[in-house]
């Protein structure tokens, strides 16, 4: 069985603290990981760990952020994170929360996810 590297277990390790809901914890190890191990991992997964990082933002109270990451996650791979449950959950609690909405940052993802403005 081949060895995880070190760029792909920090990427389960932000995932892992979303999931217990652990968001600064998230965001914490997420910020650890260098330009060069994330520019190493398929596009794909550079953008489900954006798509976990916004999460962790949203739940460590950081909306404005969170927009930030999910918009770079969309452009790594969109047809990866949209309309997926777990990121149309993120956008429609960034849409309820208000992030960024003045603005119309995220409007283009919740249209993309088909939700209401």
């Amino acid at each position: 069985m081949d060895q995880l590297r070190p760029d792909h277990l920090q990427a389960y390790r932000v995932a892992a603290h979303v999931q217990l809901s652990e968001g600064a914890d998230a965001v914490a190890v997420a910020a650890d990981i260098t330009g060069a191990a994330f520019a190493d991992l398929p596009r794909e997964r550079r953008a489900h760990l954006l798509a976990d990082g916004a999460i962790g933002e949203k739940q460590a109270g950081l909306r404005t952020e969170a927009v930030t990451t999910l918009l770079k996650a969309a452009a790594q791979a969109p047809e990866e994170l949209l309309c997926r449950p777990k990121t149309e959950q993120l956008v429609e609690d960034l849409r309820l929360l208000g992030a960024e909405l003045a603005e119309g940052r995220s409007r283009a993802l919740t249209d993309r996810c088909g939700l209401p403005p």
